[in-house]
């Protein structure tokens, strides 16, 4: 600012050639700071800053500086998506999915997002259908299947397994005369496997 200041005051002064060279010196460096206090953010887990940081800090960076910052982003994107497959078991899906948006905000193209958060969307469906929650494991499923298609096979089995389970509850519920749930399993096994609609009417 002094600098600024400096040349457009003085207009005609020996050294405001100077001047002029420290005010780019100075101007190009303010995207190492930049980048600088985007690391620092991040390591207090400021994370909106952090990416803040980072894209003001690309927006100006020369060649040397923007090839650090995308290795620092890819590097801090991976390190948040490897803690969510580490603690996958003592965080809720809510917070996960918290941190994997800034994961894919730091480095959007980083192919281990869809793999991590598929994996922890199948644990999750998994717990659902122990508990008997099928509806909810069904639709964590078709969530998994949407982030990470390569579980295709795996989650088709999986609601085979769940259509299995529903048949089991539509009998014992039939047995005690409770129709509401036979019917409700069967509109639920009709969902999971089409092709046996016409057997099931």
């Amino acid at each position: 600012e002094n600098f600024k200041k400096f040349l457009a005051k003085e207009t005609h002064h020996n050294k405001r050639n100077k001047a002029l060279n420290m005010l780019q010196y100075c101007q190009s460096k303010i995207p190492y700071q930049k980048f600088q206090l985007a690391i620092n953010a991040y390591l207090l887990s400021d994370f909106s800053n952090a990416i803040q940081y980072f894209n003001s800090a690309e927006l100006d960076a020369d060649d040397i500086l923007k090839k650090e910052i995308q290795s620092k982003r890819k590097s801090f994107s991976s390190e948040l998506l490897n803690a969510i497959a580490k603690h996958k078991n003592e965080i809720s899906i809510a917070e996960a999915k918290k941190l994997a948006q800034v994961a894919k905000a730091l480095f959007p193209n980083l192919k281990q997002y869809s793999k991590v958060m598929g994996d922890l969307y199948m644990d999750k469906a998994k717990l659902n259908t122990k508990i008997k929650n099928y509806p909810g494991a069904i639709d964590i499923y078709e969530e998994a299947k949407k982030l990470y298609p390569e579980l295709g096979f795996n989650i088709k089995m999986r609601l085979y397994s769940i259509a299995d389970s529903l048949m089991k509850d539509a009998y014992f519920s039939y047995k005690q005369k409770e129709m509401y749930t036979v019917l409700n399993s069967m509109k639920k096994i009709i969902q999971l496997q089409p092709q046996i609609k016409k057997d099931l009417d």
